[in-house]
């Protein structure tokens, strides 16, 4: 699990990455800052969005980076539309009822930018990829869901165990507390059984005299 998880982080980054190498390995050097600064934005947007931002600002951040992807891969020559497979990573393992719109647009906006920018095979290999790369996430968020149930059962548990523990204390507690009540009342018992009967013995030894 961990070792799925520190791959996707990899890739994730790589994501981001190789594009912008590729970018500049291909692009003339004049279209370097634009290129650059848009890709610096995107890349500061990603990880704010993954350390920060929660429910709307997430989606706003995931919007935005698609926005950014998408123009970039029509602007400048190469493969920056791979960045989308980033977006979609934090859309499904960040995301619960969202996930479906996200996909069908980050998907959308793939087609959008490849249809046009690459060959027959290619474009269809890389929305091979990118189902497949939809559906490993979704196994890995399963996964995740699946440990956090989990881990939330186990402290409930030991909540409940801890409980368990703390009643059984009272209950010994309050067993000492009864043995001594009953020890109490038979020495209270005993002792008014031997005043009844030295006094009734010594009532009799005065009737005597």
């Amino acid at each position: 699990m961990y070792g799925s998880l520190r791959m996707l982080l990899f890739c994730r980054y790589m994501f981001f990455i190789v594009p912008a190498i590729i970018g500049l390995m291909i692009n003339p050097v004049y279209q370097y800052p634009m290129m650059i600064m848009l890709w610096l934005v995107m890349l500061i947007n990603s990880q704010v969005r993954i350390t920060l931002l929660k429910s709307h600002a997430f989606i706003v951040s995931l919007f935005l980076e698609i926005a950014l992807a998408t123009y970039l891969s029509i602007s400048f020559p190469g493969y920056f539309f791979v960045i989308l497979f980033a977006t979609l990573s934090d859309a499904i393992l960040g995301l619960s009822d969202e996930r479906s719109l996200l996909f069908l647009i980050i998907g959308a906006s793939l087609l959008f930018v490849t249809f046009n920018h690459l060959d027959e095979a290619l474009f269809y290999l890389i929305i091979f990829f990118f189902i497949c790369t939809f559906l490993f996430l979704m196994q890995i968020k399963t996964e995740l869901d699946n440990r956090t149930d989990a881990e939330i059962l186990y402290d409930r548990i030991r909540k409940a165990n801890y409980e368990l523990e703390g009643a059984r204390e009272r209950l010994m507690d309050y067993s000492k507390q009864v043995e001594k009540v009953s020890q109490l009342e038979e020495r209270n018992r005993i002792s008014r059984e031997l005043h009844d009967s030295i006094g009734h013995d010594l009532t009799g030894v005065f009737m005597q005299l």
